[in-house]
C-alpha cells in the first residue's frame, strides 16, 4: 500500500506572506470530514458519537430552520432552491427582493462586474454519497482589469467555512457577505486592487447534494437483483456550477480547471481530463484521485462524476490527428452489449468534425456516461458528456433501429458541440442558439454520414421548421436572440425549441442560400478565430458575409437578423393569375395562431377556404383588399366580414384584458416590448415549382413588399413555394392551386417531393385552426395518405387525426371520424403487415420501421380488427412462452395486450418492467401498463410515480402522458396529479422542464373554456410566476384548441356526413354492379 500522503492546505500557517503550495500539490482534506475510520478505540467510539449527534443536530437544526422561516423568506427559500432558479422572475420582482434581503450587500445586479476575471481554478471536492453532503476547497487565480474594492462571485446552497485572499503574493483583509437572491458572495477587501493586479482567492466550504439532477448530485441505479447502487454526477448547465463550488458561473468568464476528488476505495471517479495520480488521503480509507488541467473553458462544462458499481468499455479513433480513447461508462450490469453501438457512433463522430472544421480535438479523450438519473437527454462537458442512460445505450437484440436513429442523432449533438459551444462558446445566453442551433443542424449532417442509407435529412425539416413552428406561431412566442443581455433572466426558458430547432432551419437555410463550400470555409474560419474565446451571432454573419454573397441585394447579415432578433415567422399568400402564366405573391405578415390578433387576416382569407384575395386578375389594389373585396367571393366575404365585425362587438369588454395579457407575454418572453407585429418585416427566399417537373426556381420577396408578379415559362395548374423547406415561413395558396394539389395528391403524390407534401400537409392543419383555410380542403387533401409511404408525412397525418379526434371525441359524430381514418390506413396495413423483423430489410430500417410502426399504432388505435386481433396473439405469446417482441412494436402490442386483458396479464408486465435492463423496454413495458382499463391498476400506477424505486423521476412524464391518452383513466390521472401536486413538485423540481412535461402531457387534449379557466386557477395557485413564459404557452396553446373547435366543429361534421353518404352511395353501386354479373 502507499504511504499515506500528507496534503498541504492552500495557505502554510508557518508561511506569513500567504504563499500558495505547488499547483500538483495543491490538494486539501476537509478537517470537517470524518476522520473516524481507524480501528475502534475509546476516543473514536467518542469522535463518532460526537459526529452523530452534530449531524443529528444539523438535521433538525435545517427542518426548524425551515418550517419557522418568516414567510416572505419562505418565498425567498421556494426561489432559490427551485430548478427554475427563478430563472423568470422580473427585474421589479429582484430589485425589490433584493432591497428587502440584501439591503448592504455591495453589488446588486444579476451579471457579475466586469473588473476582475478569472484565470485558474484549483478544485479539490469531496462528495460524501452516504451523508448527502459535499466539501470542499477552491483556490482561483483572478485577473484585475478596473481598479475595485469588491469580488463578487456565485455561490448557491453552499456555507462558507472560511477563505483568504492574496493580492500580488501579500495577504489582504476582506469582509464577506451573501445575498441568497442573487445567488451571490462578495468579498470587500479593505483597499482596492488596481489593474493588473494579481489576485488568490482561496474558500473552504460545504453543502449539500440532492436528487434534483442539478449541480452535483446523487444518482441511484437499482440492479435487477435488487441492490442499490448510488452515485455522484454534476450537471452545471446553465448556472448550476455555483451549487458545486464558488465560482464565476457566467459563460463568457472562461478559465482552466485541475479537480481533485476525495472518494471511497470502491468508487471511480471521472472528470473533463484524464486522470493524473491517485494518492492516500490523511484520513485513513480515503483516496485523492488529482486530474489533468483542463483547457481554457466555461463554468457549466465542467463535469465530475464518482462512480458505484460502473465499468467501462474503449475504443480509439483511427483518423483524427492524434488517437483519442473514446470510454463508455454504464453500470455493470447493463454494460455487457449495450456500449458497441454508442462507441462506434462517437468515434466516427469525432472523426467526421475533426475533418469537417478542419480543427483538431484539442483533448486526448472523451468519456460517454450513461445515468438513470438525468434530466435532460443528455449533456456536452468537453470530455465527459453524461447521457439519459436511453439517449446512449442500445442493445443490438433488444433495443430496435429506431432507438439505434435516437443515440445517434444524440450522440452526434454532443460532439458536435465540443467545437460548437465548447471550443467556441456564446457570450451570453441570450446567444445560446449559437450552441443549441448548430448543434442541432450538424447532428443530422453527422448522422447523414455516418449513415448515408438512412435519408436522414428527409426528417429535418419535419423536426426542426415544422416542429418550431408550433409554438413559434403564439403570441406568447421570443426571437431567437433574446435581448437578455444585462440580466440572467429567463434562462431556463431559452433551452426550447426557438433555441434548438428554429435556430437549426435558420442555419439551414442560411447554408442552403450560401452554398454548403462556402458556409463551411466560414464556419472553419469562426472556430479558429474564436476558439477558446466567446462570441456574439452577429460576428459569426459577419464571417459568413465574407465568404458568401446573396442575390438581390440581401446581406447574411440582413437575412439572419430578421430572422434571429425577430419574434415568429412570415406568411406568405399565393395564387395563379393573367391566365395562370404568373404567380401572385402577396400579403407579407406575421403568422399568428391567436385569430383574435387579426394579423393573419391583413389583406387575408377571411373566409376560410384558402382563396388568398382572390385577385386573379393581379388589378385589385390593396385598400379594396383590405376592405374584403375577394374576387368570385364577394357574397361570403361580406357574410363573413359580417360576423367578424360581431365577434369585434363581443370581445370589445375584453380589449384592455388581452392588451395586458400580450404586454405580459412581451415582458416574459424576452422581447422587444415596443415592438408591434405591424412592424415585422423579412427577406424571404422563395424556392418554388410547378407542374413542369422542372427544377425550382429562386426568388426573393423583400422586407414589407405586398404584391408581387413573378413571370412562368408557360402556364402551370400548381405551385409549390418553398420548396424543398428551405425557408422558414408559412404559405397559403388560393383556392385553386389548393383543388389542383389535391387533385395531383391523390393521383400521383409522387410528382411532388415527400418533404413538400410533408410541408403541405403541415401548414393546410395549422391554417384550420386560424380559419384560414377550410376544413373541407384540408379533409381533401388527406384523404391521398392510403397511397402515402413516406414516414414524415404519415406521421404527420397520424399525429393530426389524433389531435382532431382529441377534440371531438365526445361528439356525436366520432364514429364517422374514426371511420374516415380506417379508410386512410387500410391500404398501407395490408402492405406493411405485422412484419416481425426476419426478413432483409435492414438496408430500409430505421425509415421502415418508423412508417410501419406509425401506421400499425394508427390502426390499433382505431380498434382496427385484425391489428387488435395480432397485437393480442403476440402479447399472449410474450406472455406465455416469453418469445421476443420486436421493439418497435413492443409499445403497441403491450398496450393492446394489456387493455384488452386481466389483471394477471397487466402483472406479467409489471414484473418485466422490474427486470429490463434496456430503457427503451421499460418505457415500453410503462406506456403498456397505462392502457389498462382496471381503476384499480391505474391507481396503483399512479402511486408508483411518486415512488423513486418503481419510476424514475426523469420518466413519470412518460406514464402520466400515457394515462392520459387513455380515455379511462384521464379524469383519473389528472385528478390524481392536482391531489399530488406538492409531491410532484418536490421530487421534479419547482417550474422544472419535468414538471411541466408531465402537466402538458395531462392537460394537452383540453378544449373548453370551463376547463381552461380551472386549470388556469390551479396553476396560478401554485406561484408559478417564475414560469410565466411557459404557462402562456401551455394557455395559449389550450386556447388554439378552443378556436379550432369553434371554426371547424360543425364544418367537419357536415364535411363527414356527406362523406360517409358518398361512401354509402359508392358501395350501393358496387352491389349493384356486382348483382349484374
Amino acid at each position: 500500500m502507499p504511504t499515506p500522503t500528507t496534503v498541504k492546505l492552500l495557505v502554510d500557517e508557518t508561511n506569513e506572506d500567504g504563499k500558495r503550495s505547488s499547483p500538483v500539490e495543491h490538494v486539501w482534506s476537509d478537517p470537517r470530514l470524518p476522520h473516524n475510520r481507524r480501528r475502534a478505540s475509546g476516543c473514536a467510539a467518542f469522535c463518532a458519537i460526537a459526529c452523530v449527534m452534530f449531524i443529528l443536530g444539523a438535521t433538525i437544526g435545517a427542518a426548524v430552520y425551515t418550517y419557522l422561516t418568516p414567510g416572505a423568506f419562505r418565498e425567498l427559500l421556494n426561489w432559490t432552491t427551485s430548478s427554475g432558479n427563478g430563472d423568470e422572475m422580473l427585474s421589479d420582482d429582484f430589485e425589490e427582493l433584493i432591497e428587502q434581503h440584501c439591503p448592504d450587500f455591495p453589488w446588486d445586479e444579476l451579471r457579475l462586474p466586469n473588473d476582475i476575471r478569472p484565470d485558474h481554478y484549483n478544485i479539490s471536492i469531496h462528495p460524501d454519497i452516504d451523508a448527502g453532503r459535499l466539501s470542499g476547497q477552491v483556490a482561483i487565480d483572478l485577473r484585475v482589469e478596473n481598479e475595485t474594492s469588491v469580488i463578487v462571485l456565485h455561490a448557491h446552497r453552499l456555507n462558507l467555512s472560511s477563505f483568504y485572499i492574496n493580492v500580488n503574493n501579500r495577504k489582504v483583509n476582506a469582509e464577506h457577505s451573501e445575498c441568497d437572491v442573487l445567488q451571490q458572495w462578495a468579498f470587500t477587501l479593505d483597499k482596492p486592487v488596481e489593474e493588473n493586479d494579481e489576485i488568490v482567492l482561496g474558500i473552504e466550504y460545504d453543502g449539500l447534494m440532492l436528487a434534483d439532477m442539478h449541480g452535483l448530485y446523487i444518482s441511484t441505479h437499482h440492479s435487477n437483483n435488487g441492490k442499490i447502487w448510488k452515485s455522484v454526477a454534476s450537471q452545471f448547465e446553465p448556472n448550476h456550477a455555483r451549487k458545486a463550488f464558488p465560482c464565476f458561473d457566467e459563460p463568457n468568464l472562461k478559465a482552466t480547471f485541475q479537480v481533485s476528488v476525495v472518494r471511497e476505495p470502491e468508487h471511480v471517479t471521472r472528470s473533463n481530463t484524464n486522470l493524473r495520480v491517485t494518492r492516500e488521503h490523511s484520513e485513513e480509507g480515503l483516496y485523492i484521485d488529482v486530474f489533468e488541467k483542463s483547457v481554457k473553458m466555461s463554468t457549466y462544462l465542467l463535469a465530475v462524476a464518482v462512480l458505484d458499481n460502473y465499468d467501462y468499455n474503449k475504443r480509439l479513433t483511427k483518423t483524427t490527428a492524434e488517437p483519442i480513447e473514446v470510454r463508455l461508462y454504464a453500470s455493470r450490469d447493463v454494460l455487457k452489449g449495450q456500449a458497441d453501438f454508442g462507441l462506434d457512433v462517437a468515434t466516427k463522430a469525432l472523426e467526421y468534425f475533426e475533418d469537417y472544421f478542419n480543427i483538431s480535438y484539442p483533448l486526448d479523450k472523451v468519456d460517454l456516461l450513461a445515468l438513470d438519473d438525468f434530466a435532460e437527454g443528455a449533456m456536452e462537458n468537453w470530455g465527459l458528456i453524461t447521457f439519459r442512460d436511453s439517449s446512449l445505450l442500445y442493445n443490438e437484440k433488444t433495443s430496435g433501429e429506431l432507438s439505434k436513429e435516437h443515440i445517434a442523432l444524440v450522440i452526434c449533438h454532443e460532439i458536435a458541440h465540443q467545437w460548437f459551444g465548447n471550443l467556441v462558446t456564446m457570450d451570453w445566453w441570450n446567444d445560446l442558439w449559437l450552441n443549441e442551433g448548430f448543434a442541432n443542424y450538424m447532428e443530422y449532417k453527422c448522422v447523414d454520414h455516418i449513415f448515408p442509407k438512412w435519408k436522414i435529412m428527409s426528417r429535418f425539416y419535419a423536426e426542426n421548421a415544422g416542429s418550431a413552428m408550433e409554438p413559434d406561431g403564439l403570441s406568447s412566442s421570443r426571437p431567437i436572440n433574446a435581448g437578455l443581455e444585462s440580466n440572467t433572466t429567463n434562462i431556463m426558458s431559452l433551452f426550447d425549441a426557438i433555441s434548438y430547432h428554429k435556430a437549426a432551419a435558420i442555419i439551414h437555410m442560411l447554408q442552403g442560400l450560401a452554398g454548403e463550400w462556402y458556409f463551411q470555409k466560414a464556419l472553419i474560419e469562426y472556430l479558429n478565430k474564436y476558439k477558446y474565446d466567446n462570441a456574439k451571432g452577429e460576428e459569426l454573419w459577419r464571417i459568413v458575409e465574407k465568404h458568401a454573397s446573396l442575390p438581390h441585394g440581401v446581406t447574411v447579415e440582413s437575412l439572419a437578423k430578421a430572422f434571429t432578433t425577430q419574434v415568429g415567422y412570415p406568411l406568405i399568400q399565393i395564387g395563379l393569375v393573367n391566365n395562370d402564366e404568373e404567380i401572385l405573391v402577396h400579403n407579407q405578415t406575421r403568422f399568428l395562431f391567436d385569430r383574435d390578433h387579426k394579423k393573419n387576416d391583413k389583406d387575408g382569407d377571411k373566409d376560410g377556404d384558402g382563396d388568398g384575395d382572390g385577385d386573379r386578375d393581379g388589378d385589385k389594389d390593396k385598400a379594396k383588399a383590405k376592405a374584403g373585396d375577394k374576387a368570385g367571393d364577394k357574397d361570403e366575404s361580406e357574410e363573413d366580414e359580417e360576423d367578424e365585425n360581431g365577434k369585434d362587438d363581443d370581445d370589445s369588454d375584453d380589449e384592455k384584458e388581452k392588451k395586458e395579457k400580450k404586454k405580459m407575454q412581451k415582458k416574459g418572453r424576452g422581447s422587444n416590448e415596443d415592438e408591434d407585429d405591424e412592424d415585422l418585416e423579412w427577406p424571404i427566399p422563395v424556392h418554388f415549382r410547378t407542374d413542369d417537373k422542372g427544377e425550382p426556381q429562386l426568388k426573393w420577396l423583400r422586407p414589407g413588399e405586398q404584391k408581387v408578379h413573378w413571370r412562368l415559362d408557360s402556364p402551370s395548374k400548381w405551385v409549390i413555394a418553398n420548396s424543398g423547406g428551405i425557408g422558414y415561413f408559412k404559405v397559403l395558396y388560393d383556392k385553386k392551386i389548393y383543388r389542383e394539389l389535391n387533385r395531383q395528391l391523390n393521383r400521383d403524390h409522387s410528382e411532388i417531393s415527400a418533404i413538400d407534401r410533408t410541408m403541405l400537409i403541415t401548414d393546410a392543419f395549422d391554417f384550420t385552426k386560424v380559419g384560414l383555410l377550410d376544413i373541407g380542403t384540408y379533409m381533401d387533401m388527406v384523404q391521398y395518405a392510403e397511397d402515402e409511404r413516406d414516414r414524415m408525412a404519415w406521421t404527420m397525418i397520424s399525429q393530426q387525426m389524433e389531435s382532431i379526434e382529441g377534440l371531438i371525441e365526445e361528439t356525436d359524430y366520432i364514429h364517422l371520424f374514426r371511420d374516415f381514418q380506417r379508410s386512410l390506413v387500410v391500404k398501407v396495413y395490408e402492405e406493411l403487415g405485422w412484419d416481425d423483423g426476419e426478413s432483409d430489410e435492414k438496408e430500409e430500417s430505421p425509415s421502415r420501421r418508423g412508417l410501419q410502426q406509425t401506421v400499425l399504432s394508427f390502426a390499433c388505435r382505431l380498434n382496427h380488427g385484425d391489428c387488435s386481433k395480432k397485437a393480442i396473439q403476440r402479447f399472449n405469446q410474450w406472455a406465455v412462452s416469453k418469445k421476443p417482441v420486436t421493439p418497435e412494436l413492443q409499445g403497441i402490442i403491450f398496450s393492446e395486450g394489456i387493455k384488452h386483458g386481466d389483471s394477471a396479464l397487466w402483472e406479467k408486465a409489471y414484473t418485466a418492467f422490474q427486470s429490463a435492463t434496456t430503457p427503451k423496454a421499460k418505457q415500453n413495458l410503462m406506456e403498456g401498463m397505462a392502457a389498462t382499463k382496471d381503476p384499480k391498476l391505474v391507481n396503483r400506477l399512479l402511486r408508483m410515480t411518486l415512488d423513486s424505486k418503481s419510476i424514475k423521476a426523469n420518466t413519470i412524464h412518460w406514464v402520466l402522458s400515457a394515462l392520459a391518452k387513455n380515455e379511462l383513466s384521464r379524469t383519473a390521472a389528472w385528478r390524481f396529479f392536482r391531489i399530488n401536486y406538492d409531491d410532484y413538485e418536490e421530487i421534479l423540481g419547482k417550474g422544472s422542464n419535468l414538471l411541466f412535461a408531465c402537466i402538458r402531457g395531462l392537460v394537452d387534449k383540453t378544449s373548453t373554456k370551463h376547463d381552461l379557466e380551472e386549470l388556469k386557477e390551479f396553476l396560478e395557485s401554485k406561484n408559478l410566476e417564475n414560469n410565466r413564459s411557459k404557462l402562456e404557452q401551455l394557455f395559449e396553446n389550450i386556447e388554439v384548441n378552443i378556436q379550432w373547435r369553434e371554426l371547424n366543429e360543425e364544418k367537419l361534421e357536415e364535411y363527414l356526413r356527406e362523406w360517409d353518404e358518398r361512401r354509402r352511395r359508392l358501395h350501393r353501386r358496387h352491389k349493384q354492379f356486382e348483382g349484374k354479373f
